[in-house]
């Protein structure tokens, strides 16, 4: 159900207002039945999947918890623990994978690779299961390493994981935060005019800003025949186009679940202003990148200490490899996930040389400092070429026609991606409001306020009807 469409608004007020006309002890309740609800009108083969997945891994983590408690001189738990995140595992990678098996068996003659190749290709990848199995792994070795403990209320559990606002793309909320506001529910009026606000601007971000400059990409991709113009403007807007579309996803579903009373972790911090790609990586995705930071990076890191840079240079590239084939099991994003697995390693090995350079030379910092956002977004701009293009030769072709020669500057500067880059302008500065808490909006009368409200809300409404699918969606 796509988060721009009449359906899923007919939706969501029918959720928020039996939310509130509900006693406030059968609000997880209600949160839950919604969550499934929306499930199910999107993808009603798939509930049984997810209703499995979430009672195997709560029966799985109060087993972990009391084998814990029984034997604390021997680790017990640790069985229980990777048992359930194999199982996990296995079950996240038999829809990402098996796709892929298809065409091989289709290329053969028997009867049961038949059979197999019609299976695999006909596999129903259930939505949004990239992000529930993350919660699911998080939260049962959460338990093991005693950071919260088992949860013993399946009612908020199972809210936790089909939460629908967070269902189809993140953030990826860890289950202490959540069930904690789960099982002290205190909508207000404050936090539900928050989230509205911040509905509106994912809405807007989207259309208005993500779907118009999402014109002047698709004219470069994957068109073997577009200017050099053309495909140099593609370059530096898809990483602007991407931006806007996955946080406004991220907004939309940060201010519905605050019409719930639950606020969720913000996922991103102008990764664009990063001085450096390390730096890039702890604002951009943030909960996907912390997640694997948790629960890949440091364990290999730890077991690999002893080998020191090699250790570190190996940790890196396993963490960032995961980044790219968690998105899609395909060899464009298995090199998206190594490039900037090959950025981080020189820019972990370089950075203390790179301290004491600057701690002798301060004018080069404050030069970096400049510089810094200017290379990082260069390189991400780079490794995301590999995102956008749908194969390894499209992405090459693509790479290939920034160094042809060639003025031609037509389609560059249509109407609709003029009116994505004005739209990219009132966001920032909206943004920039909010984030320096600055007097204007407090200045302002009522009536203006209210007047820009309805232009954004206009503005939505006039290109909501050629709206674009959210690109995380698929993920």
């Amino acid at each position: 159900m796509n988060y721009l469409s009449v359906q899923f608004a007919l939706f969501l007020t029918a959720a928020v207002l039996g939310y509130y006309l509900v006693p406030r002890r059968a609000r997880p309740l209600w949160l839950l039945l919604a969550s499934y609800g929306f499930y199910i009108l999107s993808n009603p083969l798939a509930a049984a999947g997810i209703f499995t997945a979430t009672v195997f891994t709560f029966w799985m983590g109060r087993l972990v918890e009391s084998r814990q408690k029984r034997e604390l001189g021997r680790n017990l738990g640790c069985g229980a623990m990777a048992l359930t995140v194999t199982v996990l595992l296995a079950y996240l990678g038999f829809y990402k994978i098996a796709p892929l098996f298809g065409p091989v068996f289709a290329g053969n003659s028997s009867g049961l690779e038949r059979m197999a190749a019609a299976a695999t290709q006909n596999v129903i990848i259930p939505l949004g299961i990239s992000y529930y199995s993350f919660k699911l792994i998080s939260y049962v070795v959460d338990v093991y390493w005693r950071k919260i403990p088992a949860e013993r209320n399946f009612i908020a559990f199972a809210a936790y994981v089909a939460f629908f606002p967070q269902i189809v793309a993140g953030p990826i909320q860890r289950a202490g935060d959540f069930l904690e506001q789960v099982h002290n529910l205190n909508p207000s009026i404050a936090l539900a005019r928050s989230g509205l606000q911040r509905l509106l601007l994912g809405c807007f971000k989207k259309v208005v800003v993500a779907d118009n400059l999402a014109l002047i990409v698709g004219m470069a991709y994957p068109d073997s025949f577009s200017p050099h113009l053309s495909t140099l403007a593609a370059f530096y807007i898809f990483p602007l186009q991407l931006f806007a579309d996955f946080s406004a996803l991220t907004d939309i579903a940060i201010g519905v679940g605050r019409l719930f009373g639950v606020d969720g972790p913000e996922n991103f911090n102008e990764p664009y202003l990063a001085t450096s790609i390390s730096q890039y990586w702890r604002r951009w995705h943030m909960t996907l990148t912390l997640w694997l930071t948790d629960y890949v990076f440091m364990p290999l890191r730890m077991a690999t200490r002893a080998a020191g840079n090699w250790g570190l240079a190996f940790s890196l590239m396993v963490n960032m490899l995961l980044i790219g084939l968690w998105h899609s099991v395909s060899w464009t994003f298995a090199v998206f996930g190594l490039l900037h697995g090959v950025f981080l390693v020189v820019d972990a090995l370089s950075a203390k040389t790179r301290s004491r350079f600057f701690k002798t030379h301060p004018q080069w910092d404050r030069a970096a400092n400049c510089f810094g956002p200017v290379l990082t977004f260069h390189l991400a701009a780079l490794a995301m070429v590999f995102v956008r293009a749908a194969t390894m030769p499209e992405a090459f072709d693509f790479l290939s026609r920034l160094n042809a020669p060639g003025f031609q500057a037509s389609g560059i500067l249509e109407q609709d991606t003029l009116r994505g880059l004005v739209g990219l302008a009132v966001w920032f500065l909206w943004s920039a409001i909010e984030k320096w808490q600055w007097t204007i909006p407090a200045r302002v009368p009522v009536w203006g306020r209210w007047a820009f409200y309805y232009l954004v809300i206009a503005s939505i409404v006039h290109y909501g009807h050629n709206a674009e699918g959210f690109i995380y969606f698929k993920f």
